[in-house]
């Protein structure tokens, strides 16, 4: 009896043990599973691929349409912002604007495309007042660069109460800009205060643009869908978590350098 009862005591120690290796194995398991599933906010979980660099052109639609063409690069953590003159001459012949009148945002799209020989991925056309809406949430503008290569009585103009400025009070006052500044300096100050909106909110840019995407604004057009804005989004939340240069350029129908002005900037 007591060599059996020795052998159970013995058996019952080994079994302790083994169920105390296996638990401990457990805990630390479970705690390097927490420590991975932990969100780390403000890194990215993956390295950008191919996938991530994306070009948009926003064609804003009024009495003289405006063209922008962005472009989203988390590969290389930089943006670029081209202006182009509703002028400018293609080289079949119609301006910019022509285009857009006869035949809309998307041929403007394939145009550029084979004027630049570059991939335009998306086309968004809008009104100035849609715009604004799209950007009614964003709200740290970084006014301080604003306008500077424009005179200073239009500059005071247009930014009065700038540090009240947000998303889309600068759009409305763009539309200004754009309606009785000459060419180029409208071009520059409407250039800038992309580049302005952009830079301080890409944080943003996948809840306030995007959210009245997904809701079906009346009367925008567009080729983004639901699976290309969740690309964008993982773009934006990539360049959001990093430093992000800048480069913007406008382009008008006297340069003769555009396509080196284009290269420089939509890389």
């Amino acid at each position: 009896m007591n060599g059996k009862k020795a052998f159970f005591y013995s058996f019952l120690i080994s079994m302790a043990v083994v169920l105390a290796g296996f638990g401990c194995v457990y805990v630390l398991t479970e705690n390097m599973a927490r420590e991975t599933d932990t969100p780390q906010y403000n890194v990215p979980k993956a390295f950008p691929g191919a996938e991530d660099s994306k070009t948009l052109l926003l064609c804003v639609d009024s009495h003289q349409p405006f063209f922008f063409v962005f472009k989203f690069n988390a590969i290389e953590n930089r943006v670029g912002v081209v202006a182009l003159s509703p002028s400018f001459q293609l080289k079949k012949g119609a301006s910019l604007q022509q285009v857009f009148e006869r035949t809309g945002a998307m041929q403007c799209l394939m145009d550029l495309k084979e004027e630049f020989d570059m991939e335009i991925h998306y086309y968004l056309q809008c009104t100035w007042q849609q715009l604004g809406q799209m950007c009614r949430q964003l709200t740290d503008i970084g006014i301080d660069s604003l306008g500077q290569n424009i005179p200073d009585y239009i500059r005071n103009y247009l930014l009065k109460g700038a540090e009240r400025l947000d998303g889309q009070s600068l759009v409305n006052r763009a539309e200004k800009a754009a309606g009785f500044l000459d060419n180029e300096l409208g071009l520059a100050f409407l250039t800038q205060g992309a580049v302005c909106i952009v830079e301080n909110n890409m944080a943003r840019l996948s809840d306030g643009p995007a959210k009245v995407l997904k809701e079906g604004y009346s009367g925008i057009v567009t080729n983004i869908n639901t699976q290309a804005l969740k690309g964008l989004g993982r773009i934006t939340d990539f360049l959001g978590a990093n430093y992000v240069e800048y480069d913007s350029t406008v382009i008008l129908n006297k340069d003769t350098s555009r396509q080196e002005k284009m290269d420089s900037v939509i890389q």
